[in-house]
C-alpha cells in the first residue's frame, strides 16, 4: 500500500503518531536519519549507573496511553513504580525528584506554566 502520510522522525512522537493513524487505516512510511529508532530515549550504563539521555518514564494520566502501549504489546514491559523508590533528574545543576502525582506535579518547578497546562488539556 502506498504511503498516504510521510512522519519525519522516528522519535517517541512520530513513532506514536505513525500508530494512531494506522488505528485509522492510513498508511504510513516513516523517515529517520538516524541508525535506529527512539529519536533521544537511550540508556546507558556510566560508572555502574543505569543513566537515560531522556524520558525513562512514563507519568500517565489518560486512557488513551495505556490504549496504546496495550495495542503495540508492550503491557508486559510496563513497571508498576514502587512507592518508596524515587525518580530523579538533575534540574539546574540539583538532583531533583520528580513529582509522581499530579497536584504535585502541577505544583512542580520542573515544568513551565504552558507544559503544565498542556498536561491538564
Amino acid at each position: 500500500m502506498k504511503p498516504q502520510v510521510l512522519l519525519i522522525g522516528a522519535g517517541i512522537s512520530g513513532l506514536s503518531t505513525a500508530w494512531w493513524l494506522a488505528q485509522k487505516g492510513i498508511a504510513v512510511e516513516i523517515w529517520e536519519s538516524a541508525s535506529r529508532p527512539g529519536g533521544k530515549i537511550r540508556s546507558r550504563s556510566e560508572e555502574g549507573y543505569l543513566t537515560e539521555d531522556a524520558a525513562a518514564l512514563l507519568v500517565n494520566f489518560r486512557p488513551q496511553v495505556d490504549q496504546m502501549i496495550a495495542g503495540l504489546g508492550l503491557d508486559q514491559h510496563k513497571q508498576q513504580r514502587d512507592e518508596h523508590l524515587g525518580r530523579y533528574i538533575v534540574h539546574h545543576d540539583k538532583l531533583t525528584r520528580i513529582p509522581m502525582l499530579l497536584p504535585a506535579l502541577l505544583a512542580s518547578p520542573l515544568w513551565s506554566l504552558p507544559a503544565k497546562l498542556r498536561l491538564m488539556a
